[in-house]
């Protein structure tokens, strides 16, 4: 990459992170009461406006929202891609494998349950013409043959050929099929980064990316004990096959009798040591909070534009992450102590300004 395209990435990224949300606009959308009040301070007060200009704010649907908050995911990331010459055409491509993902994990629950849900969209439409999913039609669906052939064309349909029920009352494996597909993205960015880069750029970015697939690997482990009581086979043939944990440790975790020992078995780990001591409810937030907290000095302090171009994207998708919760926890009507405690603790350290 030219010294020119390298320096755009590193100022533009970090110009691009400073415009993010400060504590006093956590503390101002945590006492709005409405997806409506939440709509009008974005437009009104933040960066957000850029994409909620045209929307009448007063009348927004949740899901209305949300989409528009994706919009900027993918037109700041897009942008900004368009200055890395080794990554970022790939950046695009896995936020959009990302949200096919949900989108495709979305339809297989509401076949398992047979209710129908809010018909809002994931793609943003500045990346509708990216994908081959119609997703218009997966929100008509009423069964797993139907979800297929709206999948005929795609990458997918293999994948979930092999996990098509026997007889239309059988459940569809939605955790084998969630790690399939998890599997499959995380295949294809591993090859990218080995083919893209090398030396320190890519030493950084499987850091990155192995601690964030040891750290899901190892909720997923917990996830898998509480809520299914899975046995140690069915939750090593879950796991996704990367990062940096050895197989020994996995299958040690995999047969733990508890959560305390999976724990403590983790905490022997370099990425168990250096995260298990962070306060956190839940093994997924462990996930979102080292993320943001890895990401926010890469950005600020790597002089390798594709790690601080990935380090922007994550950046923006936890924001994203705890603006949904935000918005979600005031539809449901649940009390402004209840929602911060769901999002990251550090939009309220006073770390993150």
């Amino acid at each position: 990459m030219g010294q020119t395209s390298s320096n755009a990435v590193l100022s533009k990224a970090r110009a691009l992170y400073g415009q993010r949300l400060r504590f006093e606009d956590w503390m101002a959308l945590l006492d709005c009461s409405s997806v409506n009040d939440i709509a009008t301070y974005l437009k009104a007060h933040t960066v957000y406006r850029s994409v909620l200009v045209s929307i009448d704010e007063f009348h927004i649907h949740r899901g209305q929202l949300e989409a528009c908050l994706r919009e900027r995911l993918f037109s700041e990331s897009a942008k900004l891609a368009r200055y890395d010459l080794d990554l970022g055409e790939h950046v695009s491509a896995y936020l959009l494998q990302k949200l096919e993902i949900q989108m495709i994990l979305r339809c297989i629950t509401r076949l398992n349950s047979g209710q129908m849900e809010d018909p809002f969209f994931l793609i943003p439409e500045s990346a509708a013409h990216q994908t081959e999913i119609d997703e218009k039609a997966l929100h008509t669906l009423s069964s797993y043959d139907q979800l297929l052939h709206a999948l005929s064309h795609t990458q997918y349909e293999k994948i979930l050929l092999s996990f098509a029920p026997k007889n239309p009352e059988e459940q569809i494996d939605y955790t084998g099929i969630e790690s399939a597909l998890w599997i499959d993205l995380m295949q294809r960015l591993y090859q990218v980064i080995y083919k893209e880069t090398k030396g320190q750029t890519r030493e950084e970015l499987l850091r990155i990316f192995d601690d964030y697939i040891d750290l899901s690997n190892y909720s997923r482990i917990i996830r898998l004990k509480r809520t299914y009581h899975a046995d140690p086979d069915q939750i090593k043939s879950l796991l996704l096959p990367f990062g940096s944990l050895k197989k020994e440790t996995l299958d040690r975790m995999a047969a733990a009798e508890s959560e305390k020992e999976v724990a403590e078995i983790m905490q022997t780990t370099r990425v168990g040591k250096r995260t298990l001591s962070t306060p956190h409810k839940d093994p997924d937030d462990l996930i979102f909070y080292i993320e943001y907290h890895d990401c926010r000095k890469k950005i600020r302090f790597s002089p390798n534009p594709s790690v601080v171009l990935f380090s922007y994207v994550f950046l923006l998708q936890s924001e994203l992450h705890d603006l949904t919760t935000l918005i979600e926890g005031v539809r449901y009507q649940l009390q402004k102590a209840e929602i911060q405690n769901l999002l990251n603790p550090e939009r309220f350290s006073g770390r993150s300004s």
